[in-house]
């Protein structure tokens, strides 16, 4: 049974980039459907067999997307100062800068392969032109090492938690700027209840808590297994970031 909602989360986990473009590229994450894999050779594959990239294992999503995993908030902030420097453009993203034991946080730089200028032999990953690229933000409550999950697993294997968008679009950057992180807020569905219909629930059901701005919905935040304790909530909320 365990495993079995762990599956489900993890197809959860990752909403936010299977909305943030149209294809479903995300589908076989957690299950291992590479259908593509099937009719192709070892020499035309553009990863090698197992590769995950921490994300899909799917040859059809790798034709398309790549990605770059990094380990702080500090490599990310070099990471924009160089891509912007050729000119990039980067897409809008929600990232939270809480600094805790509690958590190993790494970002997932993904980004259209037909977006990206060739890397040149001996540069740094992000000196050149890459445009419509995406940080994407991971907490896990273990200390994990990236290379544990380039293969064969992805980040839905893991206790974990991430930003899934809200908004009727599904698209990155589809909301507004946090002018001030005290008028946000941790909410969910049946957490007061309304005395009919709705029991009361102390914590999230369904693995997601719903983040509000000014009273209205601004984003979700998604786990796999373990909730975020309420004593974090405001201190947790006060280092909401955009990356833009």
């Amino acid at each position: 049974m365990k495993k079995s909602l762990k599956l489900v989360v993890g197809v959860i986990l990752c909403l936010s980039m299977l909305l943030s473009f149209v294809s479903c590229r995300y589908i076989d994450v957690f299950f291992n459907n590479d259908t593509k894999d099937k009719v192709s050779t070892d020499n035309d594959r553009i990863v090698p067999k197992g590769y995950t990239g921490g994300v899909c294992g799917s040859l059809t999503y790798h034709y398309e997307y790549a990605v770059y995993w990094l380990e702080t908030y500090e490599e990310v902030l070099s990471a924009i100062e160089l891509l912007k420097s050729h000119g990039s453009t980067i897409q809008r993203d929600i990232i939270f800068t809480y600094d805790t034991d509690m958590f190993d946080v790494k970002y997932c730089f993904e980004y259209k392969r037909s977006k990206a200028e060739p890397l040149e032999e001996g540069k740094n990953f992000f000196d050149r032109k890459i445009d419509e690229g995406s940080f994407q933000w991971y907490a896990f409550y273990d200390d994990v090492e990236i290379d544990d999950f380039m293969y064969i697993k992805t980040v839905g294997d893991y206790d974990v938690m991430c930003v899934s968008y809200a908004g009727t679009s599904g698209i990155y950057g589809d909301f507004e700027t946090v002018e001030n992180t005290d008028y946000l807020s941790i909410d969910w569905y049946g957490k007061d209840g309304d005395g009919y219909d709705i029991p009361k629930n102390e914590l999230p059901i369904n693995n997601e808590y719903d983040i509000l701005y000014k009273g209205k919905l601004y984003c979700h935040l998604i786990f796999s297994e373990t909730c975020l304790p309420e004593e974090c909530y405001r201190d947790f909320l006060s280092t909401l970031t955009i990356i833009e």
